[in-house]
């Protein structure tokens, strides 16, 4: 399946999105902060074989426009929400990875019935200590003249995300931390002012947490299992997260097992 490139305008503001798959149920798609929708490149034409797949820029990504109010998790979610009404969808499920989550988890509640069914990775349930650290060394990219801010980039990828997915995953990570159009910490900085735990407890989709266990954020995933009532989870031996791009055809028949049983 090829995949195909849209923008979504509105009156102050535009949503790129990447797209595979004419018909079957609608999943959307959601990214981990600083990335964009190429993160699902690979796994997209697997997904489109059976399913809509639609992998939005989240505001301030990708080529998606940045927020011009303030920066929460809301107001994500409401322009998130608007892109998918434009398409036009009733139904659908989400699958995201990170502060992707941390969003998911939200349209899911403003949504309602509409939002059928939830696969998270890494999902944010942050200790204070942890809210604490991050809000204090939020993520800055200054470039210097000598390209120092590179190699510090790519050594910060690696020990995040390891080598599993080859030089052309680091490539990925480094090319879209360097593209974003708004400020690179604004996504992280919406999950550190949400409160993620009174939203899981909210959530009456069902839900598949995919713990990833090399995943720095898997035993956050694991707690945030814990908050929903209508909850499975699937944890993948050995794996780091990203697994969209490590391993996208599995990712992809976890999702149809999942979703279309």
């Amino acid at each position: 399946m090829k995949i195909i490139k849209q923008y979504l305008t509105f009156s102050e503001y535009q949503i790129h999105l990447r797209k595979s798959g004419d018909s079957g149920f609608p999943l959307i798609l959601l990214h981990q902060t600083p990335l964009s929708s190429r993160m699902f490149e690979l796994t997209l034409p697997y997904i489109g074989k059976q399913m809509q797949a639609i992998a939005f820029d989240t505001p301030g990504y990708g080529q998606s426009s940045p927020l011009n109010n303030k920066i929460s998790l809301n107001n994500y979610a409401n322009r998130i929400n608007y892109a998918i009404d434009s398409l036009g969808f009733n139904k659908f499920a989400l699958a995201s990875f990170a502060t992707g989550s941390a969003l998911a988890i939200k349209l899911a509640n403003k949504l309602g019935n509409r939002v059928t069914h939830l696969i998270l990775s890494g999902t944010p349930v942050l200790t204070k200590s942890e809210i604490d650290f991050y809000s204090k060394n939020l993520p800055c990219i200054k470039p210097r003249l000598d390209g120092s801010h590179l190699n510090h980039i790519w050594k910060n990828r690696i020990n995040s995300y390891g080598s599993e997915g080859g030089i052309d995953q680091l490539q990925m990570v480094l090319e879209e931390s360097l593209s974003a159009t708004g400020k690179i910490q604004s996504g992280l900085e919406a999950v550190l002012n949400a409160d993620i735990k009174e939203e899981l407890k909210l959530l009456n989709q069902k839900v598949l947490f995919l713990t990833l266990e090399n995943d720095k954020l898997a035993i956050s995933n694991r707690k945030a299992a814990s908050f929903v009532k209508h909850s499975e989870e699937l944890i993948i031996p050995d794996s780091l997260p990203q697994y969209c791009w490590t391993n996208p055809e599995r990712y992809a028949q976890v999702i149809f097992d999942f979703v279309l049983g």
